[in-house]
Parts: structure tokens; C-alpha cells; sequence
């Protein structure tokens, strides 16, 4: 079940704003079952360019720590963040632009539609996860930022 949370967070690490110390921290729920779970950005190595990412899922009172390493070219910039939301409703996102209200705070987000119900809205955060619906092997999975941290 956890490795089911850190593969839905690592899945759009695509959003992200590459910065050592980027954390997001998202309130999770899996077929009615909430826990927490955040993703962080622990080390860069310039040799090989690339970070370390950290996910920490907090399920049931057991704290699990799982690391990956994420090339710096999967990892998206603040410009292209900012052009995905300018172009959230072209025919190539074919999104919804939107205000919205998150626990972390209120932010201009593009909601994207998946197949069978699913939707992710990206907004200029790290990890670029405002909110997340979808299914998992049948059971629905939904994420919601509760707070972040931008890197130095």
C-alpha cells in the first residue's frame, strides 16, 4: 500500500522545481484510509546532475523512508511550470484553469482530466501537486497538498 502512495508522488515528479531542500507534504487518503506522505529533495550530485529525493510515508503510526535518485532533466523548471499553467487551457493540456483552495493555501491551478475519473491539478509548488484523484488497482487514491517548502 505505501509503495502504491510512492509511486503516485513520484509518478508527477515531473512538476517539480529543482531546488535542494523542495519538500511537499500531502495528506493522503486510499480507499478511505488517511495518512501522510512527503517528498523532499535531500542532495544534488553535479556529476552526474542529479538529486536524491526522499519519500517519508507516516501510515498506522509507522514512519517508512524511501530514497530514489531523479535526473535533473526529469525534474521541470520554474519557467515551465509557469507555461503550463499559461497554457493549461490550449488545445495541447486541455485543462481547466482555476483558483484553488488546498490546506496549503489558495493558488492558480490547471486541472488536468485522466481516464476513468482521475485528475491532477498542478499549480507553481514544489512538486507541482496542488491535488490528485485516481485509481489504484481499483481503489481510489486521492492526495492533497497540506504544506510545502521551497528550496534554496
Amino acid at each position: 500500500m505505501k509503495s502504491l502512495v510512492f509511486l503516485a508522488l513520484t509518478s508527477f515528479s515531473l512538476m517539480a522545481m529543482p531546488k535542494i531542500g523542495d519538500k511537499a507534504t500531502y495528506q493522503v487518503s486510499l480507499s478511505g484510509m488517511q495518512f501522510t506522505s512527503s517528498v523532499e529533495l535531500v542532495s544534488f550530485d553535479p556529476a552526474s546532475n542529479t538529486f536524491v529525493q526522499n519519500t517519508t510515508t507516516d501510515f498506522l503510526g509507522q514512519t517508512n523512508v524511501e530514497s530514489e535518485t531523479v535526473a535533473m532533466e526529469d525534474l521541470a523548471s520554474d519557467e515551465q511550470l509557469d507555461m503550463t499553467l499559461s497554457l493549461c487551457e490550449g488545445s495541447e493540456i486541455n485543462g481547466k484553469l482555476e483558483t484553488l483552495t488546498v490546506m496549503a493555501g489558495t493558488f492558480s491551478a490547471c486541472t488536468i482530466m485522466g481516464e476513468e475519473s482521475s485528475s491532477v491539478s498542478m499549480a507553481k509548488v514544489p512538486f507541482g501537486i496542488l491535488k490528485m484523484n485516481t485509481l489504484s488497482e481499483g481503489m481510489p487514491v486521492s492526495l492533497e497538498l497540506m504544506s510545502f517548502t521551497v528550496g534554496q
